[in-house]
């Protein structure tokens, strides 16, 4: 597919500026546009590298100033690793001796994305072009980047999630850590809570109703001696939206608690369409997804599984069934295909590949 003349032009602009900007030996990496800090998965490989490097985290909306910096680190960088969908790509050419690397921030395979979503803009694919590696999580998963973001399966990398090394290699220090934050939870049956959030057509939906009768949850709680954690996807709490109730001792809302911290404190996991149930794969616990617009969601968004029949753990549409779920759920699982389905590549040392992998672009 030909590129749109708009995009053409500005190319051509690019590449003229690139002719005065000589390439340095430097690994670039863009945190995403929407998060205040790195995500723990790239942070992780940040931290393993042993070469110049610098990080750039600049929030949307970019202002004038922000799109020229970027822009100057983008052309002047001989690696630059992404983690989240970056427009920049579909308007400055890359140099033949530059290596751009997505770590992209989904494990497995889930959620459609990018040209497979309802009205996706075919624009879309020019964003994810000139990718040289492309890091998934297991080898079947090509499919969705292939088919969500038009890559050429050669680019796709599947070399692991390196933040399930910590879940594999360190869950005891994490458990310890989330004890540290919760002491008062040791001896209590702790059910971590983490829905997505949803945008339909390139809006986000902001009073979507998660359908949870909280009063007779607590009740159940109380019965049964256990504790709800939850926490809200990143972009309702960067937009400070509010769904959980105050006033109930036993549901208990964080919002500066990573993820992973949670998960390796949890004796069980509940969600619904978000890919954090494949970071808990690692630990083998019980998982349950709790999806009262199923319906709504599989038809506005859309997955690349058969849902819910190729996921792991249980599954509800009401709040009625989520509690008697909870009264009856078996401990005793056992998700090892699940985990080698959509997460084979990791194996505890998935950091130290895509660590691998950076260097040896950085040194070429």
């Amino acid at each position: 597919m030909s590129k749109p003349l708009s995009i053409k032009i500005i190319n051509l602009v690019f590449k003229i500026v690139t002719l005065f900007l000589p390439v340095k030996k430097r690994a670039l990496f863009l945190g995403s546009p929407r998060n205040e800090k790195l995500m723990k998965n790239t942070q992780l490989v940040y931290d393993a590298l042993n070469c110049e490097k610098k990080l750039i985290i600049k929030l949307l909306p970019f202002s004038i100033f922000d799109m020229i910096y970027v822009s100057f680190y983008i052309m002047t960088s001989k690696v630059i690793a992404i983690d989240d969908h970056y427009r920049h790509f579909a308007y400055i050419p890359l140099k033949k001796n530059q290596r751009l690397v997505q770590i992209w921030h989904g494990p497995g395979a889930f959620k459609r994305i990018g040209l497979d979503l309802p009205n996706a803009l075919s624009r879309e694919r020019y964003s994810h072009d000139q990718y040289d590696a492309f890091i998934s999580t297991a080898e079947d998963v090509y499919y969705c980047f292939t088919s969500g973001f038009g890559l050429k399966r050669e680019v796709i990398k599947p070399l692991g999630y390196p933040l399930t090394d910590l879940l594999i290699n360190n869950e005891e220090e994490l458990e310890n850590e989330f004890y540290g934050l919760f002491p008062e939870l040791k001896n209590k049956n702790k059910i971590v809570y983490l829905p997505t959030y949803r945008r339909y057509e390139g809006i986000d939906v902001l009073d979507y109703d998660y359908e949870i009768n909280w009063e007779k949850l607590n009740d159940f709680l109380e019965e049964s001696d256990s504790v709800f954690i939850v926490k809200k996807h990143p972009l309702l709490i960067f937009q400070n939206i509010d769904f959980v109730p105050k006033g109930y001792d036993r549901i208990i809302e964080v919002t500066d608690v990573d993820h992973y911290i949670l998960l390796a404190g949890a004796d069980l996991l509940i969600t619904d369409f978000s890919s954090s149930y494949f970071d808990y794969l690692m630990l083998n616990r019980p998982i349950i997804f709790y999806c009262p617009d199923a319906d709504e969601y599989l038809s506005k968004h859309g997955l690349y599984i058969k849902f819910p029949d190729e996921v792991p753990g249980e599954y509800c549409e009401t709040c009625d069934d989520l509690i008697e779920i909870l009264r009856t759920i078996d401990y005793d699982v056992d998700y090892s295909k699940y985990r080698e389905w959509y997460m084979g590549a990791c194996d505890g040392h998935s950091t130290e590949r895509v660590a691998k992998l950076i260097e040896e672009y950085y040194n070429e």
